[in-house]
């Protein structure tokens, strides 16, 4: 079953593993990742010259070999879809799933709830960017780090992802309950990130009001928002939302700054409305045809629509909730 799974989510146009990853310390593989996969292919997967294979001590002789009948699964750049559910719910309910799309050129993956820790990748591409590999992987920073109490929800259709990013009232900061946050944060900064990391050659990317289109190599991947809100309801003050692009530390952050300023209070326990709605649409510039429908109430927030010929529909929490 490991090896299976293993192989159903490589992807051989880009040398990577598919997302979305629940437990992830790093979105590329390492040397030793692709070390471990050369020595059980025996070869079929080539990632350096054996004399120069970055070996593991404790490797030896421990007989790990990939069945010769997912082989075929590594090798072979191909359109593929998996949607597998990860977390069942007590009681009934949708419970969690896992969708990953791919194509030769590219693979898309989306849970359709999780937080959005730093050891997860909720949202997560890799791109075959001129033989070499682009990844882009959605964050939400507090100060500059991936914060815990901001919750993902998606729907997604082979390359199309409808989703949303809501928030907790009593979850973690930095880490899921190590350092729980009481409903409220400290921050000079906040923000939401669609970030390209990998390979930073051969992009373009421009950012407008309702999004960005960025074109990695011969992918074009289009960003776009359908709802944003962060505040109360009753509030005079209207938000001037943008998205703008950023270069820092090796990669390219596509934003939408929901706050940035003088250091102050973020109490979630009193902010009404705090819901953001986008889709992400990858290798192909059809989006046009695509008009979601939204629907609101005091409580919750809803979005859907039909594309190529299936609906797609996310609900989520209008404001910030308890875990």
């Amino acid at each position: 079953m490991a090896w299976r799974s293993v192989a159903e989510h490589y992807h051989a146009g880009t040398g990577q593993w598919s997302g979305p990853h629940s437990r992830c310390y790093q979105t590329l593989l390492s040397d030793q990742n692709k070390a471990f996969l050369q020595l059980a292919t025996a070869g079929k997967l080539m990632f350096f010259p054996w004399e120069e294979l970055p070996y593991e001590e404790e490797w030896y002789k421990s007989g790990f070999e990939c069945p010769s009948k997912y082989m075929s699964l590594f090798l072979t750049a191909e359109n593929r879809e998996l949607r597998q559910c990860y977390e069942s719910h007590q009681g009934g309910g949708q419970g969690k799933w896992a969708t990953t799309f791919m194509t030769p050129s590219f693979a898309l993956g989306s849970f359709s709830r999780e937080i959005l820790w730093n050891q997860r990748r909720a949202l997560l591409a890799y791109v075959d960017n001129g033989g070499e590999t682009t990844y882009l992987h959605l964050r939400c920073l507090h100060d500059g780090y991936d914060y815990c109490s901001a919750v993902f929800y998606s729907d997604q259709v082979d390359a199309h992802v409808l989703f949303g990013v809501g928030f907790l009232t009593n979850g973690g900061d930095t880490h899921p309950s190590l350092d729980k946050m009481n409903g409220s944060i400290e921050a000079s900064d906040f923000r939401l990130r669609l970030e390209i990391g990998g390979c930073l050659d051969r992009i373009s990317a421009h950012a407008h009001r309702d999004g960005a289109v960025i074109e990695i190599h011969n992918t074009p991947v289009r960003l776009r928002s359908w709802h944003m809100a962060f505040g109360n309801a009753d509030s005079d003050e209207a938000v001037p939302w943008k998205w703008e692009i950023n270069r820092e530390e090796g990669v390219m952050g596509i934003d939408l700054v929901i706050y940035a300023g003088q250091r102050k209070t973020i109490d979630f326990r009193n902010i009404s409305r705090a819901a953001f709605l986008f889709s992400l649409l990858f290798g192909t510039r059809e989006e046009e045809d695509f008009v979601p429908e939204i629907e609101e109430d005091a409580e919750h927030i809803r979005l859907r629509g039909t594309w190529r010929e299936r609906e797609m529909r996310i609900s989520m929490p209008a404001c910030p909730v308890e875990q």
